[in-house]
């Protein structure tokens, strides 16, 4: 390799190894136990889910819906599962909705619900606010079974029920459906566990966090210009080119 700029090679290496020995101790366990990619995750996923929080509103829309019945058939399971893995979650489908206040029917691998929209939904956002606020316990008992897996089974019963109220044009039922599907079944799975905070709270580490990515970043950046640089390889305005 032909170095044409030894100093410029050099401040290059000396960028890039010295942002290799950082990346190490970034993936080390250094703060609290965690390296500080999970450290991040953790952060954001707290201060985020202090933003998340959308069941007071979505229990406004739930209740315009009340009364309102709705009936349709599902086909529940995946492809490449068991027969018996798909009569198990038919099974847990009625289980979950007829806990919920609907009638609910299993026949092989469809399900058939009859319901009042807006009261199961209502129960629906309920149950799933006990996770979302971390009551593990109650959130149980409310389902009667592990609550994720009464969370998941109502996901996947309702979601391919959505395409089969807009086939039939009830668009606000749809629609109503997907609201509590994404803003309280899908936050509640995904927070579980997770301890809410706010911004001003972590402040400093955000701010921290914030001036070491842009830093680093450039940093990773120089490296490679430099030595590019040391090589022979650089960025240079190009010459005007003179019409003859």
């Amino acid at each position: 390799m032909l170095i044409v700029n030894k100093q410029a090679f050099t401040k290059g290496l000396t960028l890039l190894l010295s942002f290799c020995v950082i990346f190490v101790l970034i993936l080390m366990p250094l703060i609290k136990g965690m390296n500080t990619l999970d450290y991040a995750d953790d952060l954001f996923n707290k201060l985020s889910k202090a933003s998340a929080n959308y069941f007071d509103q979505v229990g406004k829309d739930t209740a315009k819906h009340h009364g309102k019945q709705v009936s349709f058939s599902v086909k529940v399971g995946k492809d490449g599962m068991t027969e018996e893995q798909v009569k198990t979650a038919a099974e847990t489908a009625v289980q979950v909705f007829t806990t919920l206040g609907a009638q609910a029917e299993a026949n092989g691998a469809e399900v058939k619900l009859t319901m009042d929209l807006g009261a199961v939904l209502g129960k629906l956002s309920d149950g799933s606010k006990l996770v979302y606020d971390n009551q593990g316990d109650q959130a149980k008992a409310f389902f009667g079974m592990e609550y994720k897996k009464a969370l998941k089974s109502a996901w996947e019963t309702l979601t391919p029920g959505i395409k089969k109220l807009q086939a039939e044009k009830k668009i606000e039922e749809a629609n109503a459906i997907s609201n509590v599907l994404k803003r309280c079944v899908e936050t509640a799975y995904n927070y579980d566990g997770v301890k809410p905070e706010s911004v001003m709270q972590h402040l400093p580490e955000m701010l921290g966090l914030l001036v070491f990515y842009v830093i680093y970043t450039m940093w990773y950046g120089y490296s490679i210009f430099y030595l590019f640089e040391g090589i022979g390889m650089s960025m240079k305005k190009a010459k005007d080119k003179k019409e003859v």
